[in-house]
């Protein structure tokens, strides 16, 4: 009797030593490593986490769609910047940062506000397609406002007449259409 009651005990303390052992931060599983380094170099990538979810462009391949868009345009107040990353999987998904008749510098941080003149904003987009072909979907924007805020930074920024290289870091908090709140993180670029 002696010996049936100590095998279970012996299974739940093998259990119990497997299940901490497995309690381990496995860097395989990092969000964190799985976006792209925070380079300087125009090595055209971008990243970032929504929600603690790992968001990184991606168009299926043969597509002709470029995932990550950027343009950079003088105005009579300003310039315009715009920067837009697409992945396009399961769902559509877009991680937007804009700047309306602002002047972009290097080493300058810029707040995320309302998209407007004069500031600089970002933006997510989410459609939720419940299957490929079907007219039914969800659509979820999420801006930042004048109380959902965030930042942009520029830390490399050279245009010279053939090319164009901005870098920089970004995070900001928005609201969707629902009211639900959505957090974007350890934003990096590299255009």
């Amino acid at each position: 009797m002696k010996h049936s009651a100590r095998l279970p005990i012996q299974i739940i303390a093998l259990f119990l030593v497997l299940t901490a052992s497995t309690c381990n931060k496995n860097p395989e599983l990092d969000p964190n490593a799985m976006l792209p380094p925070a380079t300087q170099i125009g090595a055209n990538t971008f990243g970032c986490l929504i929600n603690g979810q790992v968001f990184l462009p991606y168009e299926p391949f043969l597509s002709g769609k470029v995932p990550i868009e950027i343009d950079y345009q003088p105005s009579s107040d300003g310039y315009h910047l715009y920067i837009n990353a697409v992945n396009n999987s399961a769902n559509f998904q877009s991680v937007g940062l804009f700047a309306d008749s602002v002047t972009i510098m290097e080493g300058q941080t810029y707040a995320l506000k309302s998209r407007k003149n004069g500031n600089a904003s970002a933006a997510s987009f989410l459609v939720y397609l419940p299957s490929r072909g079907s007219q039914n979907y969800l659509l979820s924007t999420n801006d930042t406002t004048a109380r959902a805020t965030g930042q942009l930074h520029i830390s490399k920024f050279k245009m010279d007449s053939t090319r164009l290289i901005i870098s920089g870091t970004f995070w900001f908090n928005a609201f969707d259409n629902y009211g639900d709140s959505v957090n974007v993180t350890e934003g990096r670029f590299d255009l």
